[in-house]
């Protein structure tokens, strides 16, 4: 009976195996992972704040439309939903023009 129970356990266990890692390298892919994000979000971010910047002085911003924007990818798609067009158009003119602005006041969008 024990034999027979025995076998019926080996062939109710899977033949593959969970892959097995170590947490060290979970957090050497969770570090790659957040660098790589950094690397997209930052300059995106910088960006949005530029735009918010101008756009609270008076000034107007426009941005530069790729050519194939009609046919984008669907994640590319659902994530302008979510995020901020800063993420995925650049600027591609700043009008400030008409009005009075000091240097001073666009100190802030160095860099």
């Amino acid at each position: 009976m024990a034999k027979r129970f025995a076998k019926l356990l080996l062939l109710l266990k899977p033949k593959r195996r969970w892959m097995q890692f170590s947490l060290g390298k979970l957090f050497l892919l969770v570090t790659v992972l957040c660098a790589a994000l950094g690397m997209v979000a930052v300059p995106a971010e910088r960006q949005r704040r530029a735009v918010a910047a101008i756009e609270a002085l008076g000034g107007s911003v426009s941005y530069a439309t790729p050519d194939w924007a009609d046919d984008e990818a669907l994640p590319r798609t659902s994530l302008r939903r979510w995020l901020p067009q800063d993420y995925f158009d650049s600027v591609n003119y700043v009008d400030l023009q008409a009005l009075d602005v000091a240097d001073s006041a666009l100190v802030d969008l160095r860099g």
